[in-house]
């Protein structure tokens, strides 16, 4: 690159080194005139000939300097989660932006769901582990409104994360009975599929997005201990399990 850049520049000023010459030589022959006879011009002192001829110069190498054009950078864009990205980490990356927003004010509840005795339950009911998650998935689902976020957890099976942004405490213990109410739909065998959930909402002694996951899981784990229940973490107690 440097050797090209090198010969760009050496021929740009000799291009411009000639058009001034070429130049330099008219305005010679104007003042002078031919040889028959001086020009009107003559009485212009030729050191103002050579003067204009250095000009020409200069501003044709401005012009052809040979280098490459300067790249602008490119404007900072914001974030942008990958279209393959698993439910998990588009969650991360919408919780992240709600607990900016959590920061300067707006209420914001994490919620954790559990199937209960999940595989034992999945295998009863088509005798896989991904139908029955699958069909739980589609209700909850339909229960979160478009504004909000519920996903699988990939890593733990019959485990799913709402994210319920400009929604408190008391507005998320509403989500969560409603769902289980409409998760209980699904039949496993008979009976009604059974739904514990942990619950937690933001705390500003909360220092980043994984404190408010953190409390809504020891929430869940909770619930689980005590059997198909609801636990719900209030945002002081968040902040301390953080």
């Amino acid at each position: 690159m440097t050797r090209s850049f090198a010969a760009a520049s050496v021929a740009s000023v000799a291009s411009a080194a000639a058009t001034a010459t070429f130049a330099s030589v008219g305005l010679v022959f104007l003042i002078f005139g031919p040889a028959s006879g001086p020009s009107p011009l003559a009485t212009v002192p030729l050191g103002a000939v050579l003067l204009t001829g250095l000009m020409l110069t200069s501003i044709e190498i401005g012009r052809k300097d040979g280098r490459p054009a300067a790249k602008r950078e490119a404007p900072a864009r914001p974030a942008r989660v990958q279209p393959h990205a698993t439910g998990m980490v588009l969650a991360d990356h919408y919780l992240s932006i709600e607990f900016a927003a959590a920061v300067r004010g707006r209420p914001l509840s994490v919620i954790m769901f559990r199937i209960d005795d999940f595989e034992r339950r999945a295998l009863l009911h088509d005798g896989s582990l991904e139908g029955l998650q699958v069909a739980a998935y589609r209700v909850l689902k339909r229960c979160t409104r478009a504004c909000n976020l519920s996903v699988r957890d990939e890593m733990r099976p019959g485990v799913f994360l709402s994210v319920l942004s400009g929604v408190g405490l008391e507005g998320a213990r509403v989500f969560v009975e409603r769902a289980r109410k409409e998760l209980a739909g699904i039949q496993v065998a008979g009976k009604p599929l059974a739904v514990s959930a942990g619950v937690a909402g933001f705390d500003y002694a909360m220092q980043n997005p994984d404190d408010l996951k953190r409390a809504a899981d020891v929430a869940l784990h909770r619930a689980t201990r005590e059997g198909n229940r609801v636990a719900v973490v209030s945002s002081s107690l968040a902040a301390s399990v953080s």
